[in-house]
């Protein structure tokens, strides 16, 4: 009997993953990064009669796409704990399994956070910009930043994530916590142009952003330029040891699939 493929649609996918769908399945993974010209139009050539998807991308999964794939296609598996750039509608229409990567990337991301909420109320991107450029101004009032121990702290969107920022700022001597759940109504996504205004007019103090819209952000974009706005460029969940066990749990999503059986982590 023929071995199912596989397509994994972006080059970086760890080893980790590779080695658990090695001798299982046959799998092709496009040689291209999302950025590059040739990433789209590749991923639609190799789409046509896989069995399963790894959709490692930010590239959105849309219907056309699944058309592509045909009616070999059983299941899809993201590399991703959202779900933002996959048409759940098609899938749901279609009855077709789809798997994701949460949970996993908790810790990972709540590091990140909690590093720029420092990072941010520091003024790190100003003392490092004037030490890089040999214009420190010592003394007791040079470059004075915010306490986070007796602050309030908001936390939009109360999931895995947010329990992990809350978890770890609690050993900072926070003095109020404010939480809601997310959800997906537009004033739950920040107003870039609004946020540069409040930081300009400093009715903001500072920001730190993991998340930017687009991505990658222009080295001139006017966020960029702030001196109290400090962007990371999308690294939450980076570290080897979060993007092996995502590999992991995406290949076990498709195999598991496969073989007719429930994902370790089933969107639909």
């Amino acid at each position: 009997m023929a071995m199912k493929r596989v397509l994994i649609v972006n080059k970086t996918f760890p080893a980790a993953g590779l080695e658990l769908l090695k001798n299982k399945v046959q799998y092709t993974v496009v040689p291209h990064l999302d950025f590059e010209p040739e990433s789209l139009p590749t991923i639609k050539k190799e789409l046509k009669n896989v069995d399963a998807i790894i959709w490692n991308t930010k590239h959105r999964l849309t219907g056309p796409l699944l058309d592509l794939a045909g009616p070999n296609l059983k299941c899809v598996s993201t590399m991703s704990s959202g779900t933002d750039h996959i048409d759940i509608h098609e899938f749901e229409k279609r009855q077709l399994p789809l798997g994701s990567t949460p949970q996993v990337l908790d810790d990972a991301v709540a590091d990140i956070t909690v590093g720029l909420v420092i990072a941010a109320a520091r003024r790190f991107k100003e003392g490092v910009a004037e030490l890089e450029s040999g214009d420190c101004k010592f003394g007791v009032q040079w470059r004075l930043g915010q306490d986070i121990a007796g602050s309030t702290v908001g936390i939009v969107g109360f999931g895995g994530i947010g329990q992990a920022v809350l978890r770890r700022l609690r050993g900072f001597d926070v003095k109020r916590f404010l939480y809601s759940g997310r959800t997906d109504k537009p004033e739950d996504v920040i107003d870039q142009d609004a946020l540069y205004r409040a930081l300009k007019e400093n009715r903001i103090f500072a920001a730190g952003l993991d998340v930017v819209t687009p991505e990658p952000i222009a080295k001139d974009h006017p966020l960029v330029q702030l001196p109290n706005c400090y962007i990371l460029p999308h690294v939450g969940s980076a570290t080897i040891e979060t993007r092996n066990a995502m590999a992991r749990i995406s290949a076990r999503n498709v195999l598991l699939a496969l073989e007719g059986k429930p994902m370790l982590n089933p969107v639909i």
